[in-house]
């Protein structure tokens, strides 16, 4: 693959996983779209991109966990990404915390990160990446090892990786007979970084 034509946007694009995915694209000239919550983090991962050879590097703020925050992103890639060829579902988000004493809004903000965000993130930008000319498309979802075993005290977490895991599974099923790949990581898991 040759990731200096690619256009790519990394959802969660500051946190750890995200970082070195974007460094790692980057030293292959890659042109980015890097998405996360805090603007001054984006800024020093875009400057950083641009060093180690990114051929264009774009950033948007945006809470994914809210419908606005997704109207945003989808905005910013409508009106200054229209190329993108490749989405990376990296944003995440876990507790540490026994079932029963999480409250309902850590629950649902846990879940509707974790996995509705990309669902309809990757439904809204479907159209896009399939009427794409120049590159196969492809999309990568970030999960977790946690997505095929269950972890007391992630509970949540791993159902919500799981559940990324199957929808991934079932997505590459549905478009098997196009030139689109849909694609499911699951690193190692160390349950304080996620």
């Amino acid at each position: 693959m040759h990731f200096n034509t690619r256009h790519i946007l990394i959802t969660g694009a500051s946190g750890g996983i995200g970082t070195a995915l974007a460094h790692a694209l980057a030293e292959k000239g890659a042109n980015l779209l890097l998405h996360g919550r805090k603007e001054s983090a984006l800024a020093t991962l875009a400057s950083e991109c641009l060093q180690k050879g990114a051929a264009q590097v774009l950033t948007c703020a945006a809470d994914l966990s809210t419908a606005d925050g997704r109207a945003t992103l989808l905005s910013t890639v409508a009106e200054d990404f229209t190329p993108l060829d490749t989405l990376i579902n990296n944003a995440g988000t876990s507790c540490f915390q026994l079932f029963d004493q999480q409250s309902p809004d850590q629950i649902e903000r846990l879940l509707t990160v974790n996995i509705h965000a990309p669902i309809l993130l990757t439904q809204a930008l479907l159209p896009r990446l399939l009427n794409n000319q120049t590159q196969p498309p492809v999309i990568l979802n970030i999960g977790s090892a946690f997505g095929a075993i269950g972890f007391p005290g992630y509970s949540t977490y791993c159902a919500s990786k799981a559940a990324l895991r199957l929808f991934s599974e079932a997505l590459s099923r549905e478009y098997a007979d196009t030139p689109l790949r849909v694609q499911y990581l699951a690193p190692p898991c160390d349950p304080h970084v996620t």
